[in-house]
C-alpha cells in the first residue's frame, strides 16, 4: 500500500516504526499516527453499515460519535465476536461439527472514546514544562505501546458482518429521519436521534399491535408574560438556563434545581 496511506494497518504500522526511535520529539508523530488508526478501524466498521447510516455520520462524525451511532441499531457494535457455520437437516437443525470462519475483534466504546482524546491532548502545546511528557524516561512511551498493543489484534481481524433489525422514527425537534435498534429500543425504552446537530433524548412505548411511539423528554414552563407553555429538553435542565417564549420572545431562567424560574424583563413578574 501506499507509504501514507490511512488503512488502519499502514497507521499502525508507522505508529510502531516511530516508536522504536528514541527521539524525544517523534512521540507526538507516534500519537497522531494512532489517531489515524483509530480513526480508519471506526470508520471501516460503518462502512459494513453504510446502507443505513446517515450520511452524516460517514462524512462528519469522530470516531466515538460515529461509533455511539452504530450501538443505537446493533448493541454488540463494539463487542468480539466468533462466526462459524454448519450444515442443517431438513429440520433445520445442525447435523455436522461447526466450522469456525474467524474471529472478529473490534474496540469497545468507552476504551475508544478515553483513547482518542487521550492521544489528542498530546498533540497540543503543554501549558507548562511540567506538562510536557516526550522525554523517553516519561510514562508516555509505554503508554504508547500499551496502545498499539491492544490495537494489532482490532487491526489484524478481517471478518465483520451486520447483524441488525433497525427501527427508524422522524425526530420531532428537527424534523430528520432517525434509526435504531429494535430490540434495544424495546429494552432501554428510550432512543437517541442521530442527527449530530439534534441529538434529542426520547422515550419510547409500544401499543398492543407492536407499534413504537416517541416521546420527546422535555418538560413544560409557562411564560410568565402570556401564559403560553415553553417546552425544555430535559437534557439540557441546569441552573442558569435562559430560554425565550416564541409566542411574546419573554426571556427566563432556572434558578434551582428544582427547575425554579424568573423572568429575566424587567417589566415582567420575576417570581416562579
Amino acid at each position: 500500500m501506499p507509504p501514507h496511506s490511512f488503512d488502519k494497518r499502514a497507521c499502525l504500522a508507522r505508529a510502531e516504526q516511530l516508536l522504536k526511535d528514541s527521539n524525544d520529539s517523534v512521540l507526538r508523530y507516534v500519537c497522531l499516527e494512532l489517531r489515524f488508526c483509530l480513526e480508519a478501524v471506526a470508520y471501516d466498521k460503518l462502512r459494513t453499515y453504510a446502507k443505513r447510516l446517515p450520511e452524516s455520520v460517514l462524512k462528519t462524525w469522530q470516531p466515538p460519535q460515529a461509533i455511539r451511532a452504530l450501538l443505537e441499531f446493533e448493541p454488540l457494535a463494539d463487542r468480539d465476536f466468533q462466526i462459524r457455520i454448519c450444515r442443517e437437516n431438513e429440520e433445520g437443525l445442525p447435523t455436522d461439527e461447526w466450522v469456525t470462519l474467524g474471529t472478529h475483534r473490534t474496540l469497545r466504546l468507552s476504551w475508544l472514546r478515553e483513547t482518542y482524546n487521550k492521544l489528542g491532548s498530546y498533540l497540543h502545546v503543554p501549558g507548562s514544562r511540567n506538562d510536557m511528557r516526550t522525554n523517553s524516561s516519561s510514562p508516555l512511551q509505554p503508554e504508547l505501546q500499551e496502545i498499539i498493543n491492544h490495537l494489532k489484534p482490532v487491526v489484524d481481524s478481517s471478518i465483520d458482518c451486520s447483524i441488525d433489525n433497525v427501527l427508524y422514527f422522524t425526530c420531532s425537534v428537527y424534523d430528520v429521519l432517525s434509526f435504531a435498534n429494535i430490540e434495544g429500543v424495546r429494552r432501554r425504552k428510550e432512543a437517541v436521534c442521530l442527527n449530530p446537530n439534534c441529538q434529542s433524548e426520547f422515550c419510547v412505548g409500544f401499543n398492543d399491535a407492536g407499534d413504537p411511539k416517541f416521546l420527546l423528554k422535555s418538560s413544560i414552563f409557562e411564560c410568565f408574560s402570556c401564559g403560553r407553555p415553553i417546552r425544555i429538553e430535559n437534557r439540557k435542565l441546569k441552573i442558569g438556563l435562559e430560554f425565550q417564549c416564541q409566542e411574546c420572545y419573554s426571556h427566563h431562567r432556572i434558578t434551582s434545581r428544582q427547575w425554579e424560574y424568573e423572568c429575566l424583563d424587567q417589566d415582567k413578574p420575576s417570581t416562579s
